[in-house]
C-alpha cells in the first residue's frame, strides 16, 4: 500500500504524473476536492472502489441515510474519473482515503485537484 501525492491542477493547465501501483490498496491525502484519474491499458476490465469510513447517518429530517462505498468499472482500453469525495465520509482520523483496484497491471494513476 503506498500513499499517492496529489498534484495541482492550475491556470496555465497541468500534464498530470501517472503513478504506476504496487498494490491493488492505495491511499491518498483527501481535501474534499481530490478526484482519481485512471489509465486502463491492460486488456481487462478494472473496478477502482474508493472506501466510505462512514456509512449510515440519522437524520432528524430525512430518517436513517446509507453511504455506499465509491465504485467505478473502467473498461480495457479506457481512462476514467473518478471523485470527489466528502472529507465527512471518506477520511479516517487522519485525512487519508483510502481504495482498492481489482487489478494493477497496465494501470496507471493521478490523484488530481483543482487548485
Amino acid at each position: 500500500m503506498a500513499l499517492i501525492n496529489s498534484q495541482s491542477i492550475i491556470e496555465g493547465g497541468l500534464i498530470p504524473t501517472m503513478s504506476t501501483l504496487a498494490s491493488t490498496t492505495n491511499t491518498f491525502n483527501n481535501g474534499g476536492n481530490e478526484f482519481i484519474l485512471i489509465e486502463n491499458s491492460s486488456e481487462a476490465n478494472v473496478v477502482i472502489q474508493v472506501i466510505a469510513l462512514t456509512t449510515s447517518v440519522e437524520s432528524p429530517l430525512y430518517g436513517d441515510l446509507e453511504k455506499s462505498n465509491a465504485t467505478l468499472l473502467i473498461p480495457a482500453g479506457n481512462t476514467a474519473t473518478i471523485g470527489t469525495f466528502p472529507v465527512s465520509a471518506y477520511n479516517g482520523n487522519d485525512g487519508i482515503v483510502t481504495f482498492t483496484l481489482t487489478a494493477i497491471t497496465g494501470v496507471k494513476i493521478a490523484i488530481l485537484y483543482i487548485g
